[in-house]
């Protein structure tokens, strides 16, 4: 009888958004909307522990688990994480259970950071072969890049096209070279000089948002920015619910890994629209992520690094190739994956201190990376320390009644003037919450204003 249940199929509407999805008997109204590509805000991933995923379901269901206690007050409504639906029903998802567009920081304060790009192009005046400079092609090329004469190699496909391009071009070529571990590589010829067009995309992989930059690799400049919310969000907010979506779910770790690649996809489209470059002239990238995101984004399982001793399965990978991650540039190129230090200090973390400088000071610094996930780094050029915590779902609700993340109704600014808070909210909108920047901002300004003490404590005297 169970078997004939579980084969059936019924009909799951979400309104106001007049989808429908057929499923079978089994998956949850949450699991249905996510396959539907419907909108319903669940940070804990399913879990039935946020209490954030309220719908009303109009139809034949049954629950999971016994409601949370605010759910009495909310008649009629019910988490769709702990809601299986047995038979054609109605969803309406209220305003509430929606995941408003986040405010995502694109742009950033230029640093003094050397551009040393591990791809770059390079044109090339060489002199034509004669009876007592009868180098071979590939050497001439070696010996122009100031490279050893064994020090360079090319794959096949350049190698049979590098006779013909360079006595069709009079001997003035641009090579695309790949610097980066020995033996070095020539991946293109191209006649005359194109060294104008050579770009390369950063990416910055967040639990929460992902950022890409386009850089030119001439001078470094910034050509433009694009970001997204990462698209794993609906399968949970933070990398411990994404962790146990990859586990327990047949073909979880797929769905991650094609719903961040998919974000990656779109941001590199927004570059180029934006832009005008041509896709084959982005010849190098680099990713930065925590460890986390990193293996997702590779699809390599990272159910060890949350279980003691929280160790991961890689962190440096060489050698990675666009085509390898369907990461639509010059296919021959290199992917740069920032090297992780441990399982909860990731490749993003690395990227912070080469961009402070930190790691080449005499003088002690620290270094602060408030995210989805928070980590401090403290030291000199003689030694680092690193930890990192659970920094989003604090500052988003999982410890705060009013908190969320930085979207439409969220106060993200708050400043006491003659002892009265101001504050600024996102979209010129109602106060619905707070967050990440406006508590940080409310618990400043009520230490200056000696309302708290440096423990976090009211002061017992303050007027309230």
């Amino acid at each position: 009888m169970s078997g004939k249940r579980v084969d059936r199929l019924i009909k799951v509407s979400f309104e106001p958004e007049a989808v429908e999805k057929e499923t079978t008997v089994g998956p949850t109204v949450l699991e249905v909307a996510q396959r539907a590509k419907v909108d319903i805000y669940s940070p804990c991933g399913g879990q039935g522990l946020c209490g954030r995923c309220l719908v009303h379901v109009d139809g034949d269901f049954e629950r999971l688990a016994p409601p949370p206690p605010h759910l009495d007050r909310e008649l009629g409504y019910v988490l769709a994480c702990m809601s299986r639906p047995t038979g054609d029903v109605t969803v309406t998802v209220p305003p509430g259970s929606r995941t408003d567009a986040a405010q995502i920081l694109e742009e950033s304060r230029e640093g003094l950071v050397e551009l040393s790009p591990i791809v770059r192009k390079v044109y090339m005046e060489l002199s034509e072969p004669t009876v007592s400079d009868n180098l071979c092609d590939l050497m001439r090329i070696a010996r122009h890049l100031g490279l050893g004469l064994a020090e360079l190699r090319a794959p096949l496909p350049v190698l049979r096209g590098i006779s013909e391009t360079l006595r069709n071009a009079d001997w003035k070529v641009t090579g695309t070279a790949s610097l980066g571990p020995r033996p070095h590589r020539l991946i293109r010829l191209e006649p005359g000089d194109t060294s104008g067009k050579q770009y390369g995309v950063a990416l910055d992989i967040g639990t929460t948002t992902v950022v890409g930059k386009l850089i030119s690799l001439q001078d470094g400049s910034n050509i433009t920015s694009a970001a997204r919310e990462n698209a794993q969000i609906p399968f949970g907010e933070d990398v411990i619910a994404r962790i146990n979506h990859a586990n327990e779910n047949e073909d979880g770790l797929e769905q991650l890994m094609l719903a961040v690649r998919g974000t990656i996809d779109e941001i590199i489209q927004e570059l180029v629209d934006e832009s005008g470059v041509d896709r084959d002239d982005i010849i190098a990238a680099s990713i930065a992520g925590n460890t986390v995101m990193e293996h997702l984004y590779l699809g390599v399982s990272p159910s060890t690094i949350r279980l003691e001793p929280y160790v991961s399965t890689f962190c440096r990978l060489a050698g990675l190739k666009p085509m390898e991650v369907d990461m639509p540039i010059f296919p021959q190129t290199n992917v740069l994956v920032m090297p992780s230090r441990a399982g909860f200090v990731g490749g993003n973390i690395t990227a912070d201190v080469l961009a402070c400088g930190m790691h080449k000071r005499d003088e002690i610094a620290l270094m602060i990376d408030v995210g989805t996930n928070g980590e401090v780094v403290l030291g000199n050029k003689d030694w680092l320390m690193a930890c990192s915590c659970s920094a989003g779902p604090a500052f988003e609700g999982g410890e705060v009644l009013h908190g969320m993340r930085a979207s439409r109704g969220a106060i993200e600014r708050v400043q006491f003037v003659e002892g009265s808070p101001k504050y600024q909210i996102i979209g010129d909108a109602k106060p619905v919450g707070i967050c990440g920047s406006g508590l940080i901002d409310l618990a400043a300004e009520m230490f200056f204003n000696e309302i708290i003490d440096r423990g976090g404590n009211i002061v017992a005297d303050t007027d309230p």
